[in-house]
């Protein structure tokens, strides 16, 4: 099992990275996890087949997060009219999808594409996998995604101030891969504050309280990881460095392009 990032940035692309987004390779299947700008494009320089897609799932609303959904939708659909895609999200997004099919593609919801607009702490089980919504502070309406696997199980929690999401974060247990952003620095509290982000000195805090086995951190601001070439395909390594500050434990700092073997 593989998690790839399709990008890592934080609000805006830079001339090699794109914002962030995942995608989980398990089981002869995709999980996508939030779709930026150019993800049909991505999943394919990292040599993997759209046509495995099963699951997308939407964290927030944000553009930086949804840029790609309707390219990506519209390449599926007319690719594979019988491939069978459950996207999820908040609340607005049957919304947003309805419109582009009505007054964009002009088509409409094919019956193989469901979409569901979830609640916090909702359980979904497929036929690999199941899932649990998490609710997390942001700016937004933001849900966490908990994926309990066979082998191991993931947290994604990400675009949130983790500071004030403990208690619910505390809930989860035996968390194997915690996948969270790390958008400011320690230094930068306020703007985490007030902007509904997360810096090194919140994800050090969660790691004590937690103590998940694995921590990756993601939706970084471009002017903090500097992409100067074309990203290429990678297994990233652990470290002990957020954003130059040390850590007490490891860490792997996700990079465009690149995946985190899952064990």
């Amino acid at each position: 099992m593989k998690i790839h990032f399709t990008g890592t940035h934080a609000g805006y692309a830079s001339k090699f990275g794109q914002t962030t987004g995942f995608v989980i390779e398990s089981d002869n299947e995709l999980i996508v996890v939030d779709v930026p700008e150019n993800t049909q494009q991505l999943i394919q320089q990292m040599n993997l087949s759209l046509s495995k897609i099963t699951v997308i799932c939407i964290t927030h609303m944000h553009l930086d997060h949804i840029a790609g959904l309707i390219s990506l939708l519209s390449t599926l659909l007319t690719n594979n009219s019988s491939q069978k895609i459950s996207l999820l999200g908040p609340a607005g997004l049957q919304a947003y999808v309805d419109f582009y099919l009505k007054f964009i593609l002009l088509v409409p919801q094919p019956a193989s594409l469901q979409i569901i607009e979830l609640n916090p702490l909702q359980r979904l089980d497929f036929e690999h996998f199941s899932l649990q919504t998490v609710n997390l502070k942001h700016v937004v309406t933001c849900l966490g995604y908990f994926f309990d696997f066979k082998s191991t199980n993931i947290l994604f929690a990400l675009d949130t101030n983790l500071n004030v999401n403990k208690e619910e974060l505390q809930q989860l247990k035996n968390v194997q891969w915690f996948v969270t952003e790390c958008t400011f620095k320690s230094e930068q509290i306020n703007k985490c504050e007030s902007s509904g982000h997360s810096c090194p000195k919140f994800i050090s805090e969660i790691q004590e309280m937690m103590k998940p086995a694995q921590i990756i951190v993601s939706h970084i601001r471009r002017e903090y990881q500097q992409i100067n070439s074309a990203p290429k395909i990678k297994e990233i390594k652990a470290t002990r460095s957020i954003l130059g500050e040390e850590m007490e434990f490891d860490v792997y700092v996700a990079e465009p392009l690149a995946f985190c073997q899952i064990k």
